[in-house]
């Protein structure tokens, strides 16, 4: 049958056709049938890295971040979530352009991957805020790379025009309960993140288990992020105060 298609294809019989040149033609056409399944295999790789990495950082970006949180939600194991924001990024962006703006997030990255253990994942949800899918079994451990990573930001930054530049930030940390919900984490995180911004930047705060159910209304608004609602406003135990 082999032979009777390559002898219509190229105008002889089958009988005319050597069995070497039907195997050297089969070959060359299994080659580069196989070169163009590798081919679109790479190409089907690459589309699938980039819908889940930020291109500036090359982070996880807010798809990617979403997808690991669902998987570890799923997989029962403990872990904790990290939201950070960078203090006054706006001013850095309008003094120094965003080019240098773009540097300093850069940097953020690289930074906040040397801190973090195996296991956890690093992504940018968007602008100057990243988030820290840590693998930590209690708060106390969660906490401790919380400020770590507070420490390491607030090391001076060079970029390459040659300006040194000081950078904190602020960030938010609850660690995951059983029953939890994606949504309801990323409020949660969200609400500490805006009380370390809101007490000056440059610190780390923990929306802990036995404040989480004693303060649920606050944790548990519609699914809109608090800063959208409120950009200049920050909730706190006593209400809202003004961020710094």
């Amino acid at each position: 049958m082999i032979a009777e298609i390559l002898a219509a294809v190229s105008g002889l019989s089958a009988s005319a056709l050597p069995a070497a040149l039907i195997l050297r033609r089969m070959r060359r056409r299994l080659a580069t049938t196989r070169c163009q399944l590798d081919e679109a295999r790479r190409q089907l790789g690459r589309a699938e890295h980039q819908a889940r990495h930020d291109a500036l950082t090359g982070l996880a970006n807010r798809r990617g971040i979403e997808a690991d949180l669902t998987a570890r939600m799923v997989s029962g194991d403990s872990w904790a979530l990290i939201l950070l924001d960078l203090d006054e990024f706006k001013l850095i962006n309008d003094r120094y352009g965003h080019d240098a703006g773009d540097q300093v997030l850069v940097e953020t990255a690289r930074r906040l991957c040397r801190v973090v253990h195996p296991g956890d994942l690093v992504g940018r949800l968007g602008g100057d805020e990243f988030a820290v899918l840590a693998a930590s079994p209690v708060g106390a451990i969660s906490m401790m790379l919380a400020r770590d990573a507070v420490a390491v930001l607030s090391q001076p930054f060079l970029i390459d025009s040659g300006i040194r530049m000081e950078v904190t930030a602020s960030v938010g940390l609850v660690q995951v309960m059983p029953g939890d919900d994606p949504m309801t984490l990323m409020r949660s995180a969200d609400v500490a993140m805006y009380r370390a911004k809101a007490s000056g930047g440059g610190t780390a705060v923990e929306f802990g288990p036995l404040e989480r159910r004693a303060a649920g209304g606050e944790a548990y608004r519609p699914p809109q992020r608090l800063r959208d609602m409120h950009p200049h406003r920050v909730p706190s135990e006593l209400g809202v105060v003004v961020a710094r």
